[in-house]
């Protein structure tokens, strides 16, 4: 049955060429338009390397310190958190996997192979991390080994660089061992790293360094206060949707900690992220709310008003095929039969024009995603921030960030709905008219 309809199918679609071509037309442009959109989406937010762990990844970029001063107003102030306040929350608990500390520092960081000034330099970004990084994030390691515990608690002086920068400075990534140096101090190299993208910033970097070798300043306050500092924490989750647990089990330790201290009061106050939230923590959680429904309704209008558009096309090809299901229904052929075979035909075209919109849409992304994101980003309508090409570069799309089931399965649920929501309705409607109503249309 499915092989006869798909013969007819075939022949419909030969022999209604004009039909075909702008059902084939307006399918892969709706395909297209949405493909572009799951595929911004899941770049922005879905699990890809060295960041595979976003779907359960938890961060903390502040907390609050409430000072208390005899007969004055108590004085409020946001820091960055410290590996004290890391430690803490990681003690016993019962929803986290792995913790980490993270700083960028506050400068780019010149790189080079020799101590000599006039060798070749890159200026880049570095990432100074704990050992809880390499748990936090799945970077791959093409040559050596992570850091570990030892190396952040005496400050060692090693790093483990990207692949791009071992090729660049020694023309080889074997380089495990090797020396090199940051702003003119020698560091040894004990890991190279396959290379990850620009756009995820969090974790993009040339080199990363045991936290304590950073220079950078604390925030102004923070010197005095045990729990704060100038870190992002980073954390994945035994379970993402325990978060409210673990914001509770948080609010305990720091419960216990205030109690020793009368002067000041420590606090969350909301701001345990998961990794959407996070891209939108400057505007709070009503604008990550305002996110959801911006993209719902753009998915809505790029698969209805093209849906729509063929139902009506389909309502016209259906009034001309009239006597045929008249003709079929005399010989005692059901109804289901007939909405099969017309579900069958347009499901073919469908998944032709939905193939079709999918090699465009891996085009555009793969050979324009700078625009493609700039686009989508220069509204705030995936975070609150512009990408940063001046500091990160141009943004780096591979096929790995676009190949994905996820992708392929949005593609197939895509097409069906584009199928039954624009032939079932009008193939229905006609199934109602009696056979002498169906042979008689051609009079």
């Amino acid at each position: 049955m499915i092989r006869q309809h798909l013969r007819q199918a075939w022949t419909m679609m030969k022999q209604h060429r004009l039909f075909t071509g702008i059902y084939i037309a307006g399918t892969t442009l709706s395909v297209t338009m949405i493909m572009i959109t799951f595929g911004v989406l899941y770049i922005k937010f879905g699990p890809i390397y060295p960041e595979g762990n976003r779907d359960r990844m938890l961060s903390i970029k502040k907390i609050s310190t409430t000072q208390k001063v005899p007969g004055e107003m108590d004085i409020k102030k946001d820091a960055g958190c410290s590996s004290k306040l890391a430690e803490m929350i990681k003690e016993d608990s019962r929803y986290l996997d792995h913790i980490s500390c993270t700083d960028r520092g506050d400068r780019k960081v010149y790189l080079s192979a020799t101590p000599d000034k006039k060798s070749k330099r890159l200026k880049e970004w570095a990432i100074y991390a704990d050992e809880g990084f390499w748990n936090v994030y799945t970077y791959k390691f093409i040559n050596g080994h992570p850091f570990n515990a030892e190396d952040v608690k005496t400050n060692n002086r090693v790093a483990v660089i990207s692949q791009n920068t071992a090729m660049e400075l020694f023309e080889t990534t074997e380089v495990s061992g090797r020396h090199i140096y940051v702003n003119g101090e020698e560091l040894t190299i004990v890991g190279v790293v396959k290379d990850a993208s620009p756009i995820t910033e969090e974790s993009y970097s040339a080199l990363i360094m045991p936290l304590g070798l950073s220079k950078a300043e604390p925030w102004q306050h923070s010197k005095e206060l045990d729990l704060t500092w100038r870190y992002y924490i980073r954390a994945t989750a035994k379970d993402a949707t325990q978060r409210d647990e673990l914001k509770k089990e948080i609010e305990e330790k720091l419960a216990r900690y205030n109690a020793a201290d009368t002067t000041r009061i420590y606090s969350l106050d909301e701001r345990i992220l998961n990794h959407v939230e996070s891209q939108f923590d400057s505007y709070g959680k009503e604008a990550y709310k305002d996110f959801v429904k911006e993209i719902a309704l753009m998915v809505a209008a790029f698969l209805l008003i093209p849906a729509m558009c063929l139902s009506i096309m389909i309502h016209s090809r259906m009034e001309q095929r009239m006597v045929e299901f008249g003709v079929r229904k005399a010989y005692g052929a059901t109804g289901g039969s007939i909405v099969s075979q017309v579900l069958c035909e347009n499901m073919l075209l469908t998944l032709v024009g939905g193939f079709i919109g999918l090699v465009i849409s891996i085009a555009i992304l793969y050979n324009a995603g700078e625009i493609v994101l700039f686009m989508y980003d220069s509204n705030e309508t995936l975070s609150d921030k512009l990408y940063d090409i001046e500091n990160f570069g141009a943004p780096q799309i591979d096929f790995s960030m676009i190949f994905s089931p996820s992708l392929f399965a949005a593609i197939l649920i895509v097409c069906l709905a584009i199928n039954v929501t624009s032939a079932l309705l009008p193939v229905l409607i006609k199934m109602r008219h009696s056979i002498v109503y169906s042979l008689n249309r051609r009079k």
